[in-house]
Order: structure tokens, then sequence, then C-alpha cells
């Protein structure tokens, strides 16, 4: 009885390990597309006031 309930917290701490891993990697990646929209917005800025890039 004691050891299942001692696998069973393991395999709770790697899904929570895994969790947070998939929730940085998460971050990463919106973090990625907010920055491309940004530079596309501030191109397509350039381009509207007449200003080569």
């Amino acid at each position: 009885m004691y050891t299942i309930i001692k696998a069973h917290s393991k395999h709770v701490k790697n899904i929570f390990h895994m969790l947070q891993f998939h929730y940085k990697s998460y971050n990463f990646i919106i973090s990625l597309v907010l920055l491309r929209i940004i530079i596309f917005r501030l191109c397509v800025m350039q381009m509207g006031l007449g200003i080569s890039p």
C-alpha cells in the first residue's frame, strides 16, 4: 500500500514538472509571436508613412 502511494506521488510530481515545462515553452512561444506581430506592425507603419525600411 505504501509503495503504491509513493509511486503515485512520484507520478503526480512528474506530471506537475511536465506541465511546468510546457507552461514555460508556451510562454516562450507567445512572446515570440507577440514580438513578430510588433515587428510586422512597425514595418507596416513605416510603409504607411512612406519610409523605406
